[in-house]
């Protein structure tokens, strides 16, 4: 890791561990809390510095040894499937996460990406049902309007449609009859962008 800082190399060393445990990228603010950050724009900093070295993709928190996803010669890509997700619990993950095929057009070889089987009722308000495939791409970086895998609190997960509004992030329902969320940046962490639903009849 030539032409990092001792902290670069800190935060790339705690990047790598945290995804081999949790199988998610860290948030800004889970980097900010490890290394007792003033702020979170200390954090930011310090991920456009290493994205600029090289060492980070530039949609995601994932360092250079990071495995993506792997392609098959039949013409699909295996993608790890890491635990279940029920609507505001937190992410239940497997303790050996297993792999399913799912088409290659859906992902690209350069993107880092994830399998989460839902469970129960509580997501029917966004049109997710039990036993959906939410495929996610692990990012700290959304564009607006996109739906994505957030957490509050370190407990409440949700899937929603996330719009920008600094200091503060909208998540918003596809119903329109449920009030949105709006919250402070800090205090949502961005786990993920949702860019496809696997639907099993």
């Amino acid at each position: 890791m030539q032409g990092l800082t001792k902290r670069q190399r800190e935060i790339i060393d705690f990047i790598e561990g945290f995804v081999a445990e949790k199988k998610f990228s860290p948030s800004y603010r889970d980097i900010q809390h490890h290394f007792n950050f003033n702020s979170l724009g200390s954090v930011y900093n310090h991920v456009q510095s290493l994205k600029k070295k090289g060492m980070l993709p530039e949609d995601t928190t994932k360092g250079r040894s990071l495995s993506m996803v792997g392609k098959n010669k039949s013409g699909s890509t295996s993608v790890p499937l890491i635990g279940m997700l029920r609507g505001g619990m937190p992410i239940e993950t497997y303790s050996q996460a297993t792999t399913i095929a799912i088409a290659d057009h859906m992902v690209s070889s350069t993107e880092s990406c994830y399998l989460l089987r839902v469970i129960g009722e509580e997501l029917q308000e966004e049109w997710i049902q039990e036993g959906d495939l939410l495929l996610i791409r692990s990012s700290l970086e959304f564009e607006d309007e996109a739906f994505v895998l957030a957490q509050v609190g370190k407990q409440t997960t949700f899937v929603k449609r996330a719009v920008r509004e600094s200091p503060f992030i909208r998540l918003e329902s596809v119903n329109p009859q449920v009030q949105p969320m709006i919250l402070r940046e800090d205090h949502v962490d961005i786990l993920g962008v949702m860019i496809a639903l696997i639907r099993s009849y």
